[in-house]
């Protein structure tokens, strides 16, 4: 019987305490474990841009959606950080020297919002500008 009502608390427990890491967080755009019926996040229209610089050459616009799936599209919208940085990555090892990533958002308070990731290929040093 104890061991039922530990079970039962820890388990009520961890049901609180996961969304709070949300909310307690500095990811406002990584929204896993949060009470999303309080969510106005996936709200916002973001439109996503992608200037990737070549080593020998100019920079070149790419298009996220020809070849990523669209979960990674629809999260690299959402400003996920860890799935922009991914991408980043994967750019930087097409032989890139550079890209930037930019979102374009319009709030669901018709406020606008712009979001830019960077990153500089050779030392893989990332740079976020925005709230």
């Amino acid at each position: 019987m104890r061991l039922r009502n530990f079970a039962l608390g820890a388990f009520f427990c961890l049901q609180i305490c996961l969304p709070l890491s949300y909310y307690l967080g500095d990811d406002p755009s990584d929204e896993r474990f949060a009470w999303r019926m309080f969510s106005a996040t996936r709200l916002s229209q973001c439109k996503t841009e992608v200037i990737a610089a070549q080593r020998s050459g100019p920079e070149t616009s790419l298009d996220s959606r020809e070849h990523l799936h669209v979960a990674w599209v629809t999260n690299i919208a959402r400003n996920r950080k860890r799935v922009i940085e991914t991408y980043l990555e994967r750019v930087c090892d097409d032989g890139y020297s550079s890209a930037k990533l930019t979102n374009k958002c319009v709030l669901p308070s018709k406020e606008k919002q712009s979001f830019v990731y960077e990153i500089a290929c050779e030392s893989r040093e990332f740079t976020r500008v925005g709230p």
